[in-house]
């Protein structure tokens, strides 16, 4: 008898996560309609497209207010991984889905299949000055760092640093939006960052020796970021193998 309650329980269970969750599953624009419980008023909406998340909220005649952008990562079959927390998605079809974060339960529901397109704004003139600044703070990133790892941490070292690159990207498509660059300068950008991102995995960290483990360990702790370890290392994307031996 116990044996079949468990496998019951173990049924129930795996139908409970049986969650189709996946980019096209997700994609488009989801209102909040309850809050732990209790109806929400305010539209505010989190709208998926990709790997991109944000946080919109419009105001009654459907104007953006405000829009916080954000990358994730879906594991375990029913959990997005974001910067702020992990969603936990127990239910999702086409019209609802049900999640929690930090301990806050959600209810969505589907507006729409497409997602807010933000209109480009002007092609802004920067400055001597911003630019000076813009140019002070990469060397400060390039050279802030700490020492290297003992020892490797693949998984957790190359999902960091993947988070780190597709928020670059990220913001750079929003800094293509603020006119702040140009598209060339959007799409050069992006492209260089996702031939960083191709040359780093899990499978090449742990099979790492000599220079290119050095850079892993750089990486293995998580206090440094992929821009100090790449200096301090020379990693070379485009390079074969990345890094000499």
């Amino acid at each position: 008898m116990l044996k079949i309650v468990v496998a019951l329980l173990m049924l129930v269970a795996n139908q409970a996560f049986a969650l189709d969750v996946n980019e096209n599953a997700l994609k488009g624009s989801w209102k909040i309609v309850t809050y732990n419980g209790k109806p929400y008023e305010d539209d505010d909406r989190w709208e998926f497209s990709g790997h991109h998340m944000s946080q919109v909220t419009y105001s009654t005649s459907g104007k953006i207010l405000t829009m916080s952008p954000s990358v994730y990562y879906i594991s375990d079959g029913h959990l997005l991984e974001f910067d702020f927390g992990t969603l936990t998605i127990s239910q999702l079809d086409k019209k609802n889905m049900k999640a929690s974060v930090s301990g806050a339960e959600y209810l969505f529901q589907k507006i729409s299949d497409d997602v807010y397109v933000k209109p480009r704004a002007k092609e802004k003139t920067i400055s001597k000055e911003v630019t000076v600044m813009a140019s002070d703070m990469a060397k400060v990133l390039f050279g802030q760092g700490e020492e290297d790892s003992k020892a490797l941490r693949c998984p957790k070292a190359v999902k960091d640093t993947w988070r780190f690159l597709d928020q670059s990207i990220l913001q750079g498509e929003v800094n293509f939006n603020d006119g702040y660059i140009s598209r060339k300068e959007l799409t050069d950008n992006s492209k260089k960052l996702n031939t960083i991102r191709d040359a780093i995995d899990v499978k090449s960290c742990e099979s790492s020796q000599g220079k290119t483990k050095k850079f892993y360990l750089c990486l293995s702790n998580p206090k440094n970021i992929i821009l100090y370890c790449a200096d301090k290392y020379q990693f070379d994307a485009g390079a074969k193998g990345a890094l000499s031996k």
